[in-house]
């Protein structure tokens, strides 16, 4: 398991208000699958909460992309955890990851980047909003991290168009027929056979 976002204590205390989402921008550094949010603090009045994972657009929160299993916090501070019901699958980049409250949750927080923090209203009942929409910023980086595992990026790929004289020539990749030529051919890094006849009878 890795983890990204702010795993140590912030020295500042700041009340999230009931019915709002507050999250905070960080940098997954590479593909993973994130499978829970934590966020260090205590709920104020023992009332449920989510954690909530929003993708960057330019620096702002934008699309929702996962939404935790709901579970109740307590007046008990401390890291509390918050676990997607499947994985997320997320490729390096920047997110936005936080919390959705019904009622106040006292966060721990330090200085952070410029609007690194984004917060608005948004009645819990209905769930989190999608996409985030008009957000206030802080220079605030929260007690807040996601966990995820690592995963392998996809091979790349390359295209390679086979031509043949005459045309129309059965060709075959790792002794598969993939078609006829002229043909484009995507293909996975690595050892590949590619065979197309020659000698053609008219």
């Amino acid at each position: 398991m890795a983890t990204f976002g702010k795993t140590t204590i912030g020295v500042n205390v700041e009340t999230n208000l009931g019915n709002t989402k507050r999250l905070c921008r960080f940098f997954l550094p590479e593909n993973g699958e994130v499978t829970s949010v934590r966020i260090y603090g205590r709920g104020l009045i023992e009332r449920p909460a989510i954690g909530v994972l929003y993708s960057d657009l330019n620096g702002s929160p934008d699309q929702l992309l996962g939404m935790t299993n709901e579970r109740w916090v307590y007046d008990n501070l401390g890291w509390w955890g918050f676990t997607f019901s499947t994985p997320l699958k997320l490729s390096s980049g920047y997110y936005w990851i936080g919390i959705h409250t019904t009622d106040r949750f006292e966060i721990r927080w330090d200085s952070g980047e410029q609007n690194q923090m984004a917060w608005n209203g948004d009645n819990y009942i209905d769930g989190p909003t999608n996409p985030f929409g008009s957000a206030s910023f802080l220079a605030y980086a929260m007690s807040v991290y996601a966990v995820y595992t690592p995963t392998a990026p996809p091979p790349a790929t390359h295209t390679l168009t086979i031509q043949s004289t005459p045309i129309s020539v059965l060709v075959t990749v790792d002794d598969v027929v993939v078609g006829s030529t002229p043909i484009p051919v995507v293909l996975t890094e690595g050892s590949h056979t590619i065979k197309v006849p020659t000698e053609v009878e008219k």
